[in-house]
Parts: structure tokens; sequence; C-alpha cells
């Protein structure tokens, strides 16, 4: 999409989508009181946990912990994006995008759209498809790769799941037959089909004796492909795939994805390897969680879409330089999705397939040999580098590079102890050395980040909000009561924004619901943190009734800020002392100043609250 969906035309949407209707088109559901329930579509359970409340707007599973509105549920049940998800429902509600959001150059003109491009890609499978039953060529080479028969009376076979074809030794086969079905020289163009002869005096196939991989966006629709020649020359290329079109963007898809989506909802867990061919023997393996991505090197939107569908995966890249490299490379891309990330390593030269090919305990011998991403980071720094002290000094520096992707800082800490332990550099380390050498890593990475951000389109900021979101803090009692109080009065939350309340609001999350509420900042049911924290509030935190409501918020607001200088307080005495040791009277006078006011501004609290009695707080 070209540029940002605007707000209006969202709630729109929102506004025409019955929740349950959209929800039962997938599941059974009962009524239960003023909503409904079911049994969850995102992991299996036999006593029904997935609760939709059409009069708040969401949906939510107390088994799996997934919820949110309209859009996060398609977002959930098929990998999209954000804005994909407002696009489909736009499209079950009959509305159409605004032209500034809408796909390319020649839809914005009016030449072609989506649907005259997915057709002509669903019409070049059927074409790819036919051509293979009349040659061997395509049978033979799923023999040869152990994918087995071509077709089976037991059912599918590896090749037709993946709708395999193959693209004939001929120049125009393609063009011709997508002529005879209506399709225009100009679509088949756009659709990454045909190009256009350097002296214009015609069409050409792009895809020419090649087996023909084809390409599905989570819908099941054809969006691409990916040929892989059967010609001996060496100067052909080994693979031809589609250019970027407006329905295929190669670093938003995952190969794959749409046939390993229910084993990898099954176990929540996949497989990344590197290649296509990779992807179906392993499926043909029963390996069926195995994805690709598309692209020559892994993208954050693909890692995304991977911490979409399941919280852990296995890098299982080709075992060359190369591929060790590649593995390096994208362990912080996955990392940074909030993915647990295992690394596992074929023998030196041979790729998955290969493993494949040899016997399936090849593969699983190797899967089950998996090391923690931090360890390989480790290994693969010292491979490089050495072991010297000079080089450790490097690859300390290096790792916790990596390793400041991972957003939960506990758990930066102690990916960070054990590179320490690798390099055989813990022993007279204290933890305020490695937070502060971590801490550095991790602000270079959000400055870098920031500066990216920047510099990218409306439409990557989109594709953030559906990112997975970093765990928030703990939130404190009070400020659960606070937030209980904003979701029932919510005319309470621009009054809490010009008291100055958001800024003693600890918790990530709510300090967001909140300024959602008071209508500072868009309120995107894409955020899977936003959602959680409301059905934890709506159904665990009574809210405070209606009498004496003033009382009540008055209260935890001088709470709020109580606690916050409580801490303040407690933080200067570290500095205090440090002051005293180096003498420096004129820091130690400014910060003895500051902790008395503080202590006064505590008793003034304190008056206020017992001036107005104690608000009674809900159980």
């Amino acid at each position: 999409m070209s540029g940002r969906i605007p707000d209006d035309f969202i709630r729109d949407v929102f506004d025409r989508t019955n929740l349950v209707e959209l929800i039962g088109s997938y599941i059974s559901l009962k009524r239960a009181g003023t909503g409904f329930k079911g049994l969850c579509p995102f992991h299996k359970e036999n006593t029904p946990s997935f609760q939709v409340h059409p009069d708040r707007g969401f949906f939510y599973c107390f088994g799996c912990g997934k919820g949110g509105d309209s859009a996060r549920f398609l977002m959930e049940m098929h990998g999209h994006s954000f804005p994909e998800a407002v696009t489909s429902l736009a499209e079950r509600a009959g509305l159409t995008l605004p032209e500034s959001v809408q796909d390319g150059p020649m839809q914005r003109g009016g030449r072609v759209d989506r649907k005259s491009l997915s057709k002509a890609l669903a019409l070049a499978q059927e074409f790819y498809e036919l051509s293979s039953r009349q040659t061997p060529a395509l049978a033979q080479f799923c023999r040869q790769r152990g994918l087995g028969e071509l077709r089976s009376a037991e059912g599918p076979s590896v090749a037709e799941t993946f709708g395999l074809g193959l693209a004939p030794d001929s120049w125009d086969k393609l063009t011709l037959f997508l002529k005879q079905k209506g399709i225009s020289a100009d679509i088949a163009d756009e659709a990454g089909l045909i190009i256009a002869r350097k002296d214009n005096s015609g069409w050409y196939d792009r895809f020419r004796n090649r087996i023909m991989f084809p390409i599905f966006d989570l819908s099941g629709r054809v969006v691409g492909f990916s040929g892989r020649t059967l010609s001996d020359d060496p100067k052909a290329a080994k693979y031809v795939n589609s250019p970027e079109t407006p329905l295929y963007r190669k670093s938003k898809l995952l190969y794959g994805l749409t046939q390993a989506r229910d084993t990898i909802r099954t176990i929540n867990a996949t497989i990344l390897v590197e290649g296509n061919v990779d992807v179906v023997r392993l499926h043909a393996a029963g390996f069926t969680q195995t994805v690709a991505g598309l692209g020559s090197a892994l993208t954050s939107e693909q890692a995304t879409i991977l911490a979409r569908f399941a919280p852990t995966t296995t890098l299982f890249y080709d075992g060359d330089k190369a591929g060790a490299l590649a593995t390096f490379r994208a362990v912080p891309i996955l990392l940074s999705a909030g993915l647990d990330v295992r690394v596992a390593r074929p023998p030196q030269g041979q790729d998955p397939a290969d493993l494949a090919e040899k016997g399936v305990h090849f593969v699983q011998e190797t899967l089950d040999s998996a090391m923690p991403a931090v360890h390989y980071i480790t290994r693969f720094l010292q491979d490089d580098l050495g072991n010297s002290t000079t080089a450790k000094g490097q690859i300390l520096t290096k790792a916790l590079e990596a390793i400041a992707h991972i957003p939960e800082e506990a758990s930066a800490r102690a990916a960070a102890w054990i590179v320490y332990r690798n390099l055989g550099l813990d022993r007279g380390v204290t933890d305020r050395e490695l937070n502060q050498r971590l801490y550095r890593a991790r602000s270079a990475l959000r400055k870098r980040e920031q500066s990216s951000r920047n510099e990218g389109s409306e439409e990557g900021l989109q594709q953030e909000k559906g990112a997975p979101e970093s765990p928030a803090t703990p939130m404190s009692g009070i400020e659960r009561h606070m937030g209980a109080l904003m979701l029932a009065f919510p005319q309470f939350a621009p009054r809490f924004v010009d008291d100055g309340g958001i800024g003693l609001i600890e918790h990530i999350q709510l300090r967001t619901l909140i300024a959602q509420l008071a209508g500072t900042e868009s309120d995107e049911p894409s955020q899977r943190g936003i959602t959680q924290l409301k059905a934890d509030l709506v159904f665990s935190t009574p809210a405070p009734e209606q009498d004496g409501i003033e009382s009540v918020y008055l209260q935890l607001l001088r709470n709020l800020e109580r606690n916050g200088l409580e801490k303040r307080s407690l933080m200067l005495n570290p500095e205090i002392d440090l002051a005293e040791s180096t003498g420096d009277t004129s820091k130690l006078n400014e910060l003895r100043r500051e902790k008395l006011e503080i202590s006064q501004r505590i008793r003034e609290l304190d008056s206020a609250n017992d001036g107005t009695g104690s608000a009674q707080l809900p159980h």
C-alpha cells in the first residue's frame, strides 16, 4: 500500500463489522450471558475458553491469551498485517479503500486492479499444472528429490499440496494461453508472468523450462512464482522469481506458511529454512512446520509473521559458510520479533533437503541437537575472529549488539551472562558492568531503529503496530485500579492526561490504553498487549461504583504520585553515597535538597488523603 489507512476509514470498517458473524464463520459460537463462547481456533482445547463480547467489540481466550477485535482476529487467523486485516474487513463490508492507499501506480491510474492480477496468476497456476501432466519432467523431479509420486490414490502428494507445476520449454505458450482466457498483456506483465520484447514486437514467457513453485498468500491465493531450472546449461539461472508486484511483496511473505499453518498452531513452533526445495522436502519427510523466507535475506516483516503464529523457531539453514553467515545475520532479526530462537546446523556442504533424502532420523537428530541462539552467536564469532584476548573483546561487543535485539530486558541480561561465560570473561564482572555494556548496546540499537523509522513510510509504521510487543513491567495495585476506573468511566481519561497522570504510570500498555481512551493516541486494535490488558482489567479487577467516583479518582491519582516519589527517593540514596565518597559537596547538597522536597510532598499527599477520607476501593 502506498499510504496510511485513514483512522476515519478504519473506524467505519469496524463499525460495519459484526464480530460475532465474522468469528462465527470460522468456529461454532454459543450464547453465554451477554456474550458468546466457543472452542478457541488458535489452540487445541476440549472445554470452551474462547469468549466473544460484541458489545465491547473484542474476543479473548483464557486458554492461550489471544484476544482483540475483528482486525486482530484476522491477523491471528491468517497472519495478516494490520493494513491487510483492515483491507480484508473492508472488502467483507463492501467498502473500497481510499485512493491514497490503493496498491501500485497502475491501480491508482485505473488500468488494472488486484482482482485482475489475481485472476491472471490463478490462470498461470492452472496452466503450469496442466503442463506438468503432459510431460514426465515434474514426476521425475519429484522422485529424484524424494517427494514421492506426483499423484496418489491415498490422497494429495506433497507436490499437489504445494501446487508444483511445469513451465514448458517454450517462449510464448503461457502468453498465448492467457490471451485465450481474456487476460491482456498489460495485466500479465504487471503480474510478472510475461516480459515485453526489446524491439516492442510482442511478449514472451518469463518462466521457461522450469519446475514452478507457486507462492501463496495466507488467504490461499497465488501471488507469485519461483521457477527452478531443468536446463543443463551452466549459464542458466538456477532460480527465476516473480518481480515485485502489487500482490507480491517478497519481504512480507514466507514460502510454505499456508501449508504449514495448521501444524504450527498445533505444536506452537516453526522450522525456518532457506529454500523452496528444502521446505517441500521437509514437509514430505513429516516436518510440516517448515517455512522459508523469500528473497536473499530474512526481513523483519517475515520474522514478525513467524512470531504471530508461534513463539519458537529453529533456524535450519544450509551447512556451508554462506549458510552459517546467513544464520548469524538472521538471529537478531528473529530475536527482535520476540522469538525464542534455536539453531540447527547440517553437516558441512549439506542442506536440510540433503539430510531428508538420507533419512528422516538424520533430520531429527540435527534438530534435536539445535543450540540456543546465544550459543550460536558466540561460536560463530569465535570461528570467525579466533580466541585471542583481543578477539574476545571484539566478540563480546558484537555478541552484545546481537543480544540487544531481545525485547525483554531480563532475558537480554541472562543472554549476556551466557556470552561472558562462554568467553571465560565472567570472573570479576559485576552486574553493574554487564548492565552498563548491555545498556549501551541497547541504546545504540534504539537510536538506529528510531533513525530507520523516521526514514520509513507511514505504511511501515502501521505494519509495526502488528508486531509482537515487549513484555510490560508488572502492574501495581494502584495502576490496576486506575485502569479499571478508566475503562468503566472513560470520561476521566482526558482529565487524567491533563492532570499529568500519564507520566505517573509505569506500565507501558496501561499508559497507551489510557492515552487511547483520552483520544491522544490512535486506537489501533492490533496491539496485543493492550487487548490482553483490557480483558484482564474487565474480568479480574472490579470497577468502582458511580457514587464517590470523584474521591476514588483523586485518591488514586495522589497514590500514584506518592509511589513515584518514594521510588525516586530510594534512587537518590546511591547517588548521595557516591557524592559523599567523592567529596562532591555541590552535588551532595543538590541531592539532599531534592530528597527533602520529596519528603515534604509525600507528607502533603498523605495529609490530603487523610483530610478527604480514604475512598473505598473495590475488592
